[in-house]
């Protein structure tokens, strides 16, 4: 090993440096070889230096030399490197706090290694939370990275993928699924007294309880972002407890979807209006199941005036981002009897994309092939 070393190998020389330094605790001659094999471009010389200058192990710590060691093992494609540099930059290490160039470093990684892509899940969701930067792209983007490390069996992603359905951070709110997701971290017996804690507390009992969490975390996201907010209130009263409604509306106005969700249906009586703005919004983000929903309750009048013309609007739009039951409604709904030539054109061509788009002899195939048969029937001339 020792001539390997002298004549230029540079796992050679890492490996007597390791020696010397680790084994012999020969600090002088475990430096000097490490760095004979890190000025052959050895990665992971870089990276075990910048391990001893980050601890100060038999050197005075030296933060600064540490992360430049750690980033140019990272250049040179050392996964453990680039995400030391990350965590420095994330903790803030002597001020070296950085979160961009934090998640920088791990968005290369994240899409093959499990463990960038919990640590860029954390990295985004700490972006979230600084100030005046919360957006639901960058929430979504973390539960993205989290479900991955989580479905490769990351028990901590587990568990951070359980409280995220039960929050809302990133994903549409679900009990069912945080309920699903706690169950498999339970299984792999992690963090039990926590989970068990939640479970009796947010799924037992009274069930309005389980609005609690997301409330908590909105009024998070309202505080840290007053500056978006254009309508102002008070989300704690002057006995210290929160405003709900009012956190729902401080946080809608943030862009949380959760939040506009719950503001835009609960104003679809009272300002349709201000409630299209809300559901427009998330709608627009991609969860165009709010579309045939609401839709839905305008054309029945389901505890709403009935309005077909705002029903219209709601499938319209989903149906706009390709929405299947959005374009089965709205084409059901501009082929009924009465319509003009032009409307019932546009609700064949609905139907006709949904027969398309859906499985064959699911409902939505059979109600689309079901009225466009009766439609052709009709206009067949008599014998």
């Amino acid at each position: 090993m020792i001539r390997a070393a002298m004549e230029g190998n540079a796992m050679a020389a890492h490996n007597l440096g390791y020696y010397y330094f680790f084994t012999k605790h020969d600090v002088a001659n475990g430096l000097k070889w490490l760095n004979k094999s890190a000025e052959s471009g050895e990665a992971l010389s870089h990276r075990v230096l910048g391990d001893i200058y980050i601890n100060g192990w038999g050197v005075q710590a030296d933060v600064e030399k540490g992360l430049d060691l750690y980033l140019k093992a990272a250049s040179l494609g050392d996964i453990h490197a680039a995400r030391q540099a990350a965590q420095i930059y994330m903790r803030g290490v002597k001020d070296y706090k950085d979160i961009d160039k934090a998640i920088e470093l791990l968005e290369r990684l994240a899409n093959t290694d499990t463990e960038s892509s919990f640590i860029l899940s954390l990295a985004l969701n700490m972006k979230c939370g600084m100030e005046n930067c919360y957006s639901w792209e960058l929430a979504e983007r973390a539960f993205s990275c989290m479900l991955n490390a989580a479905s490769a069996g990351d028990a901590d992603a587990i568990y951070s993928i359980a409280y995220a359905y039960m929050e809302g951070r990133g994903v549409l709110r679900d009990m069912e699924m945080a309920r699903s997701w706690f169950d498999k971290a339970l299984a792999k017996n992690h963090r039990v007294e926590d989970i068990n804690y939640i479970l009796n507390k947010y799924f037992s009992g009274d069930m309005n309880m389980e609005r609690y969490p997301c409330y908590a975390y909105w009024h998070s996201i309202v505080e840290n972002n007053m500056s978006k907010i254009q309508r102002k209130e008070k989300y704690i009263d002057d006995e210290g407890y929160m405003n709900p409604s009012a956190v729902a509306r401080g946080a809608a106005q943030c862009g949380e979807v959760n939040a506009s969700a719950m503001v835009g249906i609960s104003l679809i009586n009272s300002n349709p209006e201000e409630a299209w703005k809300y559901l427009k919004y998330i709608i627009d983000k991609g969860y165009t199941s709010f579309a045939d929903i609401v839709g839905n309750k305008y054309l029945n009048g389901d505890n709403v005036k009935k309005d077909d013309l705002r029903a219209y609007e709601y499938f319209k739009l989903g149906a706009e981002h390709g929405d299947l039951h959005c374009k089965l409604s709205l084409g059901l709904m501009c082929t009924t009897e009465g319509v003009t030539k032009e409307t019932e054109e546009m609700g064949k061509e609905m139907l006709l994309s949904v027969c398309e788009m859906a499985i064959e002899n699911s409902d939505e195939y059979n109600s689309a092939k079901d009225r466009l048969d009766r439609l052709d029937q009709r206009d067949k001339p008599s014998i």
